[in-house]
């Protein structure tokens, strides 16, 4: 069972909540309009056709038997410079292949020598995993960097104003620190990505344990604990700045958790109270609706 719930996390069932219960405190009209409208999916993101794999029923191969002398074999220049290394012809001719350490840096480099110098090509497995694995992660970047970065900007940008405005609304009532709490949680995302924005007090030390990667602290913002050791970029978001800040402001709306009365650790209501003001910044503007989902579902 998850202890903690994310901002993220909570958004799509509080929306639909705050949604219907903000139809239900108005008139009968505005009632009958929003009861029956859960939040569905304002994206298509993709489609995946399975493709089965080679059952026990496939032919075998019918090619011919693997050569165990080299004698009419002819070899390209690049691998007979190989085969003058002690061994390495007698294990080709024994096993059909051998591994010759080389300096190539990419796997994609071998397979450019079949183009270029002729060599002879021995697919497995791991190559094209690995060869998947790159388009993936290539793929992945673009996707972050120059569409769903902008996103994020316009996503928390929008958000900051909801909660400034709901700072305002819920000024002199009990819920205003909780409110003023909120407003600097979005602070501190718009402050990852770099926005133009002023730090609150909570917000400002939030950041600073974030920046630091400071391990497991209590979050001064929200009250609950923090492993800040989370938001240490690494893997492709180091690759450029446009990806860490990416992933820092994607961080501060992922890993921020909110925590339910009850369970461990958590010090009364105020946690899930903050969670659900931060999901109330969404409720009743579609625009940030769909851009959370356009962000969250891929």
């Amino acid at each position: 069972m998850t202890r903690h719930r994310s901002v993220s996390a909570l958004l799509s069932a509080l929306v639909a909540g705050l949604a219907l219960a903000t139809a239900g405190c108005g008139s009968s009209k505005h009632h009958a309009a929003a009861t029956g409208a859960l939040p569905t999916s304002a994206v298509s993101f993709g489609s995946y056709q399975g493709v089965p794999l080679l059952g026990s029923s496939a032919p075998a191969y019918a090619g011919p038997a693997t050569p165990h002398s080299l004698g009419s074999v002819t070899i390209v220049p690049a691998v007979k410079k190989d085969l003058k290394n002690p061994g390495v012809a007698e294990a080709l001719a024994k096993n059909g292949f051998v591994v010759v350490p080389a300096d190539i840096r990419l796997f994609q480099y071998a397979y450019e020598g079949n183009t270029y110098g002729g060599w002879p090509v021995f697919v497995t497995t791991d190559v094209a995993y690995h060869e998947w694995h790159q388009l993936f992660d290539k793929t992945l970047r673009d996707l972050e960097q120059n569409v769903l970065l902008p996103k994020l900007e316009k996503l928390v940008s929008g958000s900051l104003d909801a909660a400034h405005a709901q700072t305002a609304l819920l000024t002199g009532t009990p819920l205003a620190d909780a409110a003023a709490r909120v407003e600097q949680l979005f602070e501190v995302a718009a402050g990852e990505l770099q926005l133009p924005v002023e730090l609150g007090p909570f917000a400002q030390q939030e950041k600073t344990l974030i920046d630091a990667h400071a391990g497991s602290k209590e979050s001064p913002l929200l009250g609950v604990k923090v492993d800040y050791s989370l938001f240490t970029p690494r893997g492709h978001y180091t690759r450029t700045p446009e990806l860490t800040r990416f992933f820092l402001g994607m961080s501060v709306l992922g890993e921020l958790p909110f925590c339910l009365p009850g369970t461990l650790d958590c010090k009364g209501t105020q946690p899930a109270r903050l969670g659900i003001l931060a999901a109330r910044t969404l409720a009743g503007s579609p625009g940030l609706q769909s851009l959370w989902h356009e962000i969250y579902e891929p």
